[in-house]
């Protein structure tokens, strides 16, 4: 969900500056020898997942202490994308929302830790979200053919922040509205499987009437399995049931030029 900023009678705008810590990652893909072995949130991480969770499958790398002290991710941090090939894709938001061990901010990101005492982290990253901030970060990118965002520019971004509790409710609430939005699609992509799983059993494996041909027990409702033949025939595409036909797409459909 995307929040749009309306600011109210106890409200703020305040830079990111002003509301958490900003760091920019130099922690690349690379493992070198001598360094610390640590799990690293890329970029793709970021760009394509609004929650960073510890199911997701991260990069094995390794990291300086100095790097692991400055880019470490914990829960309620945000990370931004820094760095796109196109002014109006860049800043993307993403939350971290557990504890993940190991976790490390990767290069062409950066770690935005929340001052717990200004902004909640989920509220800041609903936020940073908002079309307000998006076209701020739009605005302060730099480059021709590939565009960055300076760390000083980045923290001039404002966010309309209202008091702690009101914080907490509206990512309460948008973050409820994500999970069953996630819910419902995941539910989709099930049912969509399970489409394509009846259609080539009935129509690519003929499923049904290679059962009926071994007598085997049906596994469809009535009206449904006595639709389907006993036996197969050759035709010229192979095998298909008794009764079944071999017909040009032209010949059963109207195609418009």
């Amino acid at each position: 969900m995307v929040l749009t900023a309306n600011t109210g009678v106890d409200w703020y705008v305040a830079t990111l500056d002003d509301l958490a810590e900003v760091t920019i990652s130099n922690v690349d893909k690379k493992t070198k020898a001598g360094e610390i072995p640590v799990r690293l949130c890329n970029y793709t991480d970021v760009y394509y997942n609004q929650y960073i969770r510890s199911d997701m499958d991260f990069m094995d790398a390794t990291a300086t202490e100095r790097e692991i002290s400055r880019c470490s991710l914990f829960a309620g941090d945000v990370v931004i994308t820094k760095d796109s090939e196109k002014d109006d894709d860049i800043g993307v938001p993403a939350y971290i929302s557990e504890d993940i061990d190991d976790l490390v901010c990767g290069y062409h990101l950066v770690v935005l830790r929340p001052k717990s005492d200004k902004i909640d982290g989920a509220y800041l990253f609903y936020s940073l979200n908002a079309r307000e901030a998006q076209h701020q970060f739009h605005a302060r990118a730099n480059g021709v053919t590939r565009f960055g965002l300076r760390k000083a520019d980045i923290g001039t971004v404002t966010v309309p922040v209202p008091p702690l509790p009101e914080q907490r409710r509206i990512a309460h609430i948008l973050g409820t509205l994500d999970d069953k939005i996630e819910l419902n699609c995941r539910m989709n992509e099930t049912l969509e499987e399970m489409a394509r799983a009846v259609f080539k059993d009935w129509f690519v494996d003929f499923g049904p009437v290679r059962a009926k041909m071994e007598g085997r027990e049906a596994y469809l409702p009535e009206e449904v399995w006595r639709l389907f033949p006993d036996r197969l025939v050759e035709s010229e595409l192979g095998e298909v049931p008794y009764g079944w036909g071999v017909r040009r797409l032209g010949d059963v459909i109207q195609i418009n030029p």
